[in-house]
């Protein structure tokens, strides 16, 4: 049994700010930057969704 959670990794194309999210999350289409609150397709991220 895994007890662990999936996580990836998000950074915003706009002030490159980086977090990450739940696995969860992911299939989420849009995602809001905790940092400057830009709104942006999961697509756009400068980090790839792992």
């Amino acid at each position: 049994m895994n007890m662990m959670a999936d996580i990836f990794w998000v950074q915003c194309p706009k002030c490159q700010g980086r977090w990450y999210c739940e696995g969860d999350m992911k299939g989420v289409s849009n995602v809001v930057c905790p940092f400057c609150l830009h709104d942006f397709p999961q697509e756009e991220s400068l980090e790839k969704v792992k």
